[in-house]
């Protein structure tokens, strides 16, 4: 079953069950549509809009979503307004969104406007909140990233190593860490959303290797 990895997730959280949204890739791939203009009465749970592989959830959409699409797309959340008559999420909507596809999965709130990108294989949790806002709760999206960089990788004096990586974070607002198998000061610089360079502050070979990892500050 398509879903089953969506509802072991769910089970994890409390038992929770429930109908799914199964989104595959020839739906992203669809014609554009109108765009959304809330409120939106009806039997759908999503539909195209007017965006490049762009995917709007509905006021009836079921609070798992999985996506199935064989590169990167879009999904945008249902409006979530101070006006009562075209909000169509309303406060504590949650949605359990699973990447089963390739690609990365952007998440939009309706206006367009980026709120976090689900690598393939990741799952994220959304609360909408009483600010007319949306809430992101990492499972296993990408808030967090780690790695080793062989010490032969460090070149130039001072040694120096890049950190690239596979899908950006949405904002350069990370904390790095990093440690090493042999006693090295080491810093970091050229901090971007793609990644970063590991300073070893030193001429010498490396011997040993490089421990990182970088974490999302989830309040930006």
């Amino acid at each position: 079953m398509a879903g089953k990895n969506i509802y072991s997730l769910l089970r994890t959280f409390g038992g929770i069950a429930g109908e799914y949204a199964n989104i595959i890739e020839s739906e992203f791939a669809a014609a554009n549509g109108t765009a959304y203009n809330p409120p939106e009465s009806g039997e759908l749970s999503y539909r195209r809009v007017n965006a490049a592989r762009t995917i709007q959830l509905l006021a009836n959409c079921p609070i798992s979503v999985e996506s199935f699409q064989t590169s990167a797309a879009t999904i945008r959340l249902p409006a979530n307004t101070a006006a009562e008559d075209t909000n169509e999420a309303g406060d504590g909507r949650l949605f359990f969104v699973s990447n089963s596809g390739d690609g990365n999965l952007i998440v939009q709130d309706y206006l367009g406007a980026q709120l976090h990108i689900i690598p393939g294989g990741s799952k994220l949790i959304i609360v909408g909140n009483h600010l007319n806002n949306w809430d992101m709760l990492g499972v296993n999206t990408g808030f967090v990233k780690s790695g080793t960089i062989a010490g032969a990788s460090f070149t130039g004096s001072p040694k120096k190593a890049s950190v690239a990586f596979d899908t950006p974070f949405k904002n350069a607002a990370y904390n790095i860490e990093l440690s090493s198998t042999e006693f090295r000061l080491l810093t970091y610089e050229n901090k971007t959303v793609n990644g970063f360079t590991v300073n070893a502050n030193a001429a010498a070979a490396l011997s040993g290797e490089v421990s990182w990892r970088a974490s999302l500050n989830q309040e930006t």
